[in-house]
């Protein structure tokens, strides 16, 4: 990628944005439409399917004179494809939509705003609604942007919305592209990378971009590999905190993790299940250790004990 300086004076900044793309068919012909519509006059869009053997090839050449570039071809999965697209990008701000994911109306005007106000702005997100696979009939939440006042705390629970995050190209210039040796947490590893690295997040409140839930989506399928993956993360970046920061970031870490792990248990008081329920807990402490000793280990043993919905 060549470099280049984002200026007011040479009008509105290039945008390019990257459609990473796999047997999706169903869904990414409204991908390509969110895109188009922006109308936005400086879009590179690109995409990078990784040899589809549905009907995505047919739709993509219906299409293919919007792409500044777009091809078909066997890959090593998403994250191979994306850096494949960061190859091949030339603009000032650099954006990755999933084939199954949509941008909002007005969404990159919203986004080059932004960059053109702050002269400082490196690094941005906002918002992101999801649904089901039926969007016209689904009920529609929105995903919040959480950013991490802390360095530990990215780390811990964060939410940062990848449809809605965009980055000046001097920052992937400067932090590298993506890992591909992550199967889902490639973008929590590049977050992680980037604030670590000095790199500033700001947050917006406006949504800008629609994510799909749906049955075959790396989000519902893919929960075990995303815990490795997090895994990886953490003993990679946990070292670089100081050790009382480490102390801390740990600490949270089994609060998470006694929290997910046995508050789920007092639907079995719920149902008047008050044995199985103190069964159900003795077994889970016993497979995660850590959990001993934190708040929710104390608060569920008595609940149950006292059999106290």
């Amino acid at each position: 990628m060549e470099s280049t300086e984002l200026s007011q004076n040479k009008g509105l900044p290039k945008i390019s944005v990257i459609t990473p793309s796999f047997n999706q068919g169903e869904f990414i012909e409204e991908t390509i439409q969110s895109v188009l519509n922006q109308r936005y006059p400086n879009l590179e869009y690109i995409v990078i399917d990784g040899g589809s053997t549905d009907q995505t090839v047919s739709i993509l050449e219906r299409y293919r004179d919007h792409f500044a570039y777009c091809v078909s071809e066997k890959d090593n999965g998403q994250t191979d494809a994306i850096n494949k697209g960061i190859e091949k990008a030339t603009g000032d701000i650099v954006a990755v939509l999933n084939s199954d994911d949509v941008y909002l109306p007005g969404a990159l005007d919203f986004v080059a705003d932004q960059f053109m106000k702050d002269n400082t702005l490196r690094w941005m997100t906002a918002p992101s609604l999801y649904w089901g696979p039926d969007r016209a009939q689904a009920r529609i939440d929105m995903m919040p942007v959480q950013i991490p006042e802390w360095k530990g705390g990215w780390l811990l629970r964060q939410c940062i919305p990848h449809p809605s995050t965009f980055l000046l190209r001097e920052v992937i210039e400067r932090h590298g592209t993506f890992d591909e040796s992550f199967y889902f947490a490639m973008d929590y590893e590049y977050w992680c990378r980037l604030a670590f690295g000095g790199e500033r997040l700001v947050g917006f409140d406006r949504p800008i971009s629609g994510y799909r839930l749906h049955g075959v989506s790396k989000s519902v399928t893919a929960r075990d590999r995303m815990a490795a993956d997090s895994k990886r993360i953490l003993d990679t970046y946990l070292p670089r905190l100081r050790p009382a920061e480490q102390k801390r970031v740990r600490s949270r870490l089994r609060s998470e993790l006694a929290f997910r792990t046995l508050l789920p248990l007092l639907d079995l008081l719920k149902k008047g299940d008050q044995q199985g329920a103190m069964t159900e807990w003795k077994k889970r402490v016993a497979e995660n250790p850590s959990v001993r000793f934190t708040r929710y280990w104390a608060t569920t043993w008595l609940r149950i004990k006292l059999n106290w919905i």
